[in-house]
């Protein structure tokens, strides 16, 4: 039997080990703030099977499709991107208010966070500086794996920048 298989299975064993405190001893932020700059907005017409620019019309079964940057301060160098879909999928009969199932990946150094929820979609001429949006944070990748929590989207200029403001905890 060669004494090589035994030397070859403790350097794997230390070699795993050594991975496994690096990514133990990885900083993992709970809670902080980036700032996204919405960069297009494009909605799916269902009725039409059709792209537009033109989000002002957003009926049940319309699906918006948003991207843009993320920074550390407004305006400031980018460290990601996101990528976002909204989903129409009811109106009240009375008011005519849309509901949309959001989904949405932010994409970090280290990661991606993944975040959701149902919620009432803004008109585009109701969308005004200061409206907020509470999101489930529900997975992540990278730093982030496992990530559940919260996420809090201030709206800080109309339709383009959002202050987000993450609540993360993390599995044990």
């Amino acid at each position: 039997m060669s004494t090589r298989l035994p030397v070859t299975v403790l350097a794997i064993m230390v070699a795993l080990c050594a991975q496994t405190a690096v990514a133990a001893a990885r900083p993992k932020p709970n809670d902080f703030t980036v700032y996204k700059h919405r960069t297009s907005m494009q909605m799916l017409d269902a009725s039409t099977g059709t792209m537009t620019t033109d989000v002002s019309g957003a009926t049940t079964g319309d699906t918006e499709l948003i991207y843009g940057t993320v920074a550390r301060t407004p305006g400031g160098k980018v460290i990601g991107h996101y990528r976002g879909i909204a989903t129409m999928f009811s109106q009240d009969p009375q008011t005519g208010q849309l509901t949309r199932w959001f989904r949405a990946k932010i994409s970090l150094p280290g990661g991606a966070i993944f975040i959701e929820d149902a919620q009432a979609n803004p008109t585009v001429a109701a969308a005004a500086a200061g409206m907020r949006w509470t999101y489930a944070v529900v997975g992540g990748t990278g730093l982030y794996d496992g990530v559940t929590g919260e996420c809090l989207s201030v709206l800080i200029r109309e339709g383009v920048y959002f202050k987000d403001t993450f609540h993360l905890y993390y599995p044990r």
